[in-house]
């Protein structure tokens, strides 16, 4: 989504009140970082940190190749993902603005093994965290003016 702002209304509109909310997204400090970026000694940051910047990136042959059914053809025009990068602060700042209350917040990351020769998914995977989890609670009532 270009705006979570978007969908964080639709979830404030059904759940109850003290109600838990969780969601994961792409770490929007890496958005745009892929295994393939390793330049020999790291991973190059090349996009900027701004919101709703359209990121659009090939899918591992994993995604496109495997996860398609074995009938149809791969369509080779579906093969990018298209993200949408949010500040780590607006994504937080929104939430808690509609009254949403940070329980928790988990790096995915550490997954992978850094011994792997770099520009490999398992090295990627083991230099920095790709996904973020958070869990909040809604408290609408605790929204100060």
């Amino acid at each position: 989504m270009p705006e979570a702002r978007v969908v964080f209304e639709q979830v404030a509109r059904i759940i109850r009140s003290g109600g838990v909310y969780t969601f994961a997204n792409t770490n929007p400090f890496f958005t745009g970082l892929a295994a393939q970026d390793w330049n020999g000694e790291g991973y190059t940051v090349k996009l900027p940190y701004t919101d709703g910047a359209l990121v659009t990136l090939p899918d591992a042959d994993w995604v496109w190749k495997f996860s398609k059914p074995e009938n149809l053809p791969v369509n080779e025009e579906i093969r990018y993902t298209r993200e949408y990068r949010q500040t780590l602060s607006k994504l937080l700042n929104t939430l808690i603005d509609m009254g949403f209350t940070l329980l928790r917040i988990m790096e995915h990351g550490g997954l992978g093994d850094n011994s792997e020769p770099g520009g490999s998914w398992s090295h990627f995977m083991s230099v920095a965290p790709p996904w973020l989890e958070y869990w909040l609670r809604y408290e609408p009532h605790s929204i100060s003016a």
